[in-house]
């Protein structure tokens, strides 16, 4: 009999990061959503990664990140016009 989901999701917690992150990486790549990341990409994606979880950098939602470009090129066309 198959493992069930919940049995495979808990194998793969109990390997070490790399392992799983191969493991999402395959996954991932059979629905082909997009084109897939160059060595260098990933190495910047891992490298920003490891900063978050190291506190180095702090996350912001993605509404507010949105709202303040949006004020940002409202005052440029502005100071434009």
């Amino acid at each position: 009999m198959p493992m069930s989901k919940e049995q495979i999701l808990s194998e793969i917690h109990q390997l070490d990061p790399v392992d799983q992150e191969e493991i999402a990486d395959s996954i991932m790549g059979r629905f082909d959503l997009m084109d897939p990341l160059t060595p260098e990409q990933l190495a910047i994606v891992r490298r920003r990664r490891e900063d978050v979880e190291q506190g180095h950098v702090v996350g912001r939602p993605a509404e507010e990140v949105i709202e303040r470009l949006r004020a940002k090129a409202m005052s440029r066309s502005k100071a434009s016009a």
